[in-house]
């Protein structure tokens, strides 16, 4: 008995064992430590960039419904001013329907509608309008209708009607019209079913002349009555850290005339003037901007949003992408004022000129502006010369006001490399404090580039990455897309000393009228959702902390990337080297070589030849490689060496912690740049910026690498070296090389640690997460995730596919977490004994009790909070609803909520009464809403 007791022991021992061995399959350890604080988080880091692209103004977020009110449509193909309406004739009516501008509203608004009628008929003689493809009216809810008109010897009614698309009127109001003079009119009406392809009509009911002018229909849940209720959500829910508008390309306009000037869109709407839109095509003829979305507009958004308002200026010049006009310096004066007004007009007393005129929009309180972007994308001499103008007047007026300049459409490119040779040559006192780089590039771009901002110059201005997205196949917003993305968002975070704001672009997409995509928010009349791209970014810009500290990914055996290896030279071109020396940390020669052989050299690739104690490498089609066969280097050491290369675009190039000819860190150095790269397996990691060097051909340079650990100072010169050189190059690297990328920081408002994980790779990633720094640890963590395929994306048909999941998981001082393939993961650990909340209650009611087949009705949430005494966080919640009987009715999206809670009856439920609830998921928990019983008429 003893002996089987023994037994079973030693197989237990030997079951233990083989778990401990075998059964821990932790790949990688992530080790973060609290006490050690990297980098201040800008605020702000986040935020929004809208540009009137893709029908987002007019037919998008600017919620009247009515497309070409003011009957100016005008451009170079077309001169359809009567765009989107069309004629309604009754039986035996009689009259004309035309376009006028004799005696026009106002200077700004010079066309207008002129109905005359002879004989009304049976039903009157009018016009139909259907916006953008129908307009989408909501049974029960309230419309706002507004024109002006001035009438001539009539006689009779105008009658203002709602219809389907079966011409079944929803609701109509009569109007007495008998000015002469123009005057505004308004009515309310509310539609008797809901219906996708709505249109307007009005109707001349009686004999004579109708003017008409600024039509406009709003729906009256509007968001302060003018913008789409649902998209402003979308935006409030991403909790931005600043807007950028209105532009994009067009602030510069592809011509004089087209340019953005916002003083045209500001008072009242019927005198803005109305002008066609830059991205206006043969395809897309009649795209224009009414402006009834203007600057205040902006800044009433901006303040809404609790966002920074970062308006963008044109610079004297049209788009250079179009083939640039430019304001002669002469009359540059102009634009300038225009700056200075706009910051009087943002932040001046009422008793200003353009404070004044805030004021009389209603808003005599001032919208605190702190920076302005001075034009949009430019580049070279045209713009260095006109951008000091601006720095000059706004900083000795203003000297608080944070100036963005330009440089350039593209983040790697010669007028990116000439904007900041520019900027070098600035003082300090002259440069713009902030600089907006333009990011679109593929997926592995974004990897490649992922430490694009580490060795970034600190005294150079900060940076404002404006226009940011990666461009998967077929341009899809892919979840691809959006985990390449994420992981270059890791990066930024960890930079936010030097990158203050980031945003995607474009931010809407409207389909049937796009001119770009992909796209953060895609929709229609009737429909609204993020891309997966959106809800990443929201994940990260929800989850933002206060400052950074400390984390590493390490292999189970070691680092991902060791800094030792082999140095060795090469060249792409004809190069030349000599009297190489290799010294210790103490400056002592451990090998020098004077090139009479290469006998401790091995070469991996090109030629390489020594003649007269010169070693000469002359590869042009790719790079060659010899490395000197000491020991493999570790620690501190240093190299010098003299080079000359034949040719100006010849490089030469210095190889360092090489293992393979495809491990490697190598400087790439020719007459006008120098750069280093990291290569591991053989791809390329980019790991500063573009550095001017201003080297000439044909001349010997002396030059000198230290090396420190990570550390590597490059020196170069003309001449001997001295004591008090200055490096040249200074970088430290820190490898971003996969398979997942993390940053990890603090929200000071609540102590948590946010650790954030993209793991873009198809395999699940096991990974061991230590804690140090941290006096407490919660035992539940709450983890929010978005995986899915890497082509897949949320569309008209699973709008919803992509969105965060969320859940509670048991977490300590050391934990296992496996990162799913294709996945963005935050968790959130509390460091202080609290629970994360639950919901607790959560109430809806409809809109009404009684309804019959064919009805809408809208579900509200009445309450819901949370145990903490707050309220459900309703911009990371999920809320759907349910009802008992299924194949009776369906939910639709509401385009003010932004929920799918209208419910439309389909057929009529048992015993004609039909049971609906809510449900609301939010911190890993979910709960169920009363049951509503609603009566079927």
């Amino acid at each position: 008995m003893l002996m089987m007791r023994m037994f079973n022991i030693f197989l237990m021992l030997i079951f233990l064992l083989l778990v401990v061995t075998y059964g821990d399959k932790t790949e990688y350890i992530i080790e973060v430590n609290a006490d050690k604080q990297g980098v201040q988080i800008s605020p702000i880091l986040y935020g929004l960039f809208f540009e009137d692209i893709n029908y987002a103004a007019d037919g998008g977020i600017y919620a009247n419904l009515i497309q070409n009110g003011s009957f100016e449509f005008s451009n170079k193909f077309t001169d359809n001013k009567f765009y989107a309406w069309e004629k309604l004739f009754s039986k035996d009516s009689q009259g004309t329907v035309s376009i006028e501008s004799s005696d026009p509203l106002n200077k700004n608004n010079l066309n207008y509608l002129h109905i005359h009628v002879d004989n009304p008929g049976v039903d009157g003689l009018g016009v139909e309008n259907k916006g953008f493809d129908g307009m989408f009216f909501i049974q029960d809810d309230e419309y706002y209708f507004s024109m002006f008109s001035r009438a001539k010897n009539f006689k009779g009614t105008v009658r203002i009607l709602l219809v389907n698309e079966n011409e079944e009127v929803l609701d109509s109001r009569d109007l007495q019209i008998s000015s002469e003079n123009w005057e505004k009119y308004e009515v309310t009406l509310v539609p008797s079913k809901t219906t996708e392809k709505g249109m307007l009509v009005i109707k001349v009911m009686g004999p004579g002349d109708l003017y008409i002018d600024m039509v406009s229909l709003f729906p009256r849940n509007a968001w302060k009555g003018i913008l789409r209720n649902d998209l402003v959500k979308f935006l409030k829910d991403f909790k931005p850290g600043f807007l950028r508008f209105p532009g994009g390309c067009i602030v510069e306009g592809d011509s004089i005339g087209n340019m953005y000037r916002w003083k045209n869109t500001i008072g009242k709407p019927e005198e803005r003037k109305l002008t066609y839109n830059l991205w206006y095509s043969q395809r897309y003829p009649y795209y224009h901007q009414s402006f009834g979305l203007g600057f205040f507009e902006y800044f009433l958004l901006s303040e809404y949003l609790g966002a920074e308002p970062v308006p963008v200026l044109n610079a004297g010049m049209t788009c250079q992408a179009r083939g640039a006009t430019y304001i002669p310096l002469s009359k540059l004066n102009e634009f300038v004022q225009d700056a200075l007004d706009l910051v009087e007009f943002a932040n001046g007393s009422p008793q200003t000129v353009w404070g004044s005129k805030r004021r009389e929009m209603g808003h005599p309180e001032p919208f605190n502006l702190k920076m302005i972007s001075i034009g949009n994308e430019q580049w070279g001499a045209p713009y260095f010369e006109r951008y000091p103008y601006f720095h000059l007047a706004l900083k000795n007026k203003f000297s608080d006001l944070k100036l963005i300049g330009c440089v350039g459409p593209a983040p790697d490119d010669e007028n990116y490399l000439n904007a900041m040779d520019w900027l070098r040559r600035l003082s300090p006192s002259e440069r713009p404090d902030i600089i907006d780089e333009h990011i679109y590039k593929s997926p592995a771009w974004f990897y490649q580039n992922i430490h694009r901002y580490d060795n970034y110059d600190r005294n150079m201005p900060k940076v404002f990455i404006g226009e940011l997205a990666a461009h998967d196949y077929s341009r899809l917003n892919s979840l691809r897309s959006a985990l390449a993305e994420a992981s270059y968002l890791t990066a930024i975070e960890e930079n936010s000393d030097i990158v203050k704001m980031v945003s995607y672009a474009p931010l809407f997409g409207k389909f049937g009228y796009t001119q770009w995509q992909p796209n953060f928010i895609w929709f229609t009349n009737s429909l609204a959702y993020g891309s997966v791209n959106y809800y990443v970014w929201r994940l990260f810009s929800q989850n933002l902390g206060d400052y950074t500290v400390y984390s590493h990914l390490f292999k189970r055996d070691g680092e991902i990337f060791d800094f030792s290896g082999y140095i060795g030279l090469g060249s792409l071109g004809n190069t030349f080297f000599k009297d190489f020396s290799l010294l210790d940390s103490k400056g002592g020669i451990i090998y020098k070589d004077l090139f009479t052989n290469l006998n401790n050299w091995k070469i991996l690739s090109g030629k390489f030849s020594v003649n007269k104690g010169i070693l000469n490498s002359s590869n042009v089609e790719e790079p060659s490689l010899i490395y000197l066969k000491t020991k493999s280097l570790k620690g501190k050491y240093s190299i010098n060496f003299k080079v000359m290369f034949k040719n100006f675009n010849d490089k030469f190039i210095i190889y360092n912690f090489l293992k393979d000819s495809k491990n490697y860190v190598a400087w790439y150095i020719d007459s006008n740049y120098a750069y280093a790269k990291l290569t591991y397996d053989g791809v390329d990691y980019q790991l500063t910026p573009f550095y001017r060097t201003n080297l000439r051909s044909n001349e010997w340079y002396n030059v000198k690498m230290v090396v420190e650990g990570n550390r590597m100072k490059l020196y170069i010169k003309n001449s001997d070296f001295l004591s008090k050189d200055e490096p040249d190059f200074v970088i430290e690297v820190n490898p971003k090389l996969g398979p997942i990328y993390l940053t990890t920081s603090i929200d000071k408002e609540t102590s948590d640690l946010i650790i954030k994980v993209v793991n873009p790779s198809s395999e699940e990633v096991n990974c061991l997460i230590k804690l140090e720094g941290l006096k407490y640890i919660h035992p539940k963590a709450l983890v929010s995730w978005i995986n899915g395929s890497p082509r897949d994306e949320n569309n008209i048909a699973n709008p919803q596919k992509l969105i965060p999941n969320s859940k509670l998981i048991d977490v300590s001082k050391e934990f296992n977490y496996r990162f799913i393939p294709y996945s963005v993961t935050i968790i959130r650990i509390r460091t202080k004994p609290t629970d994360f909340p639950k919901p607790t209650v959560f109430s809806i009611r409809s809109s009404k009790n009684y309804l019959k087949v064919g009805d809408t009705l809208r579900l509200i949430v009445e309450a819901g909070l949370m145990s903490d005494g707050t309220n459900i966080d309703m911009s990371s919640a999920l809320v759907y609803f349910e009802v008992d009987q299924k194949d009776t009715a369906e939910f639709i999206y509401d385009p003010v909520t932004g929920l799918y809670d209208i419910l439309l009856l389909k057929k009529a439920p048992k015993d004609n009464r039909l049971k609906i609830w809510g449900k609301v998921s939010i911190n890993g928990f979910e709960i169920v809403s009363n049951i509503l019983e609603l009566i079927v008429e």
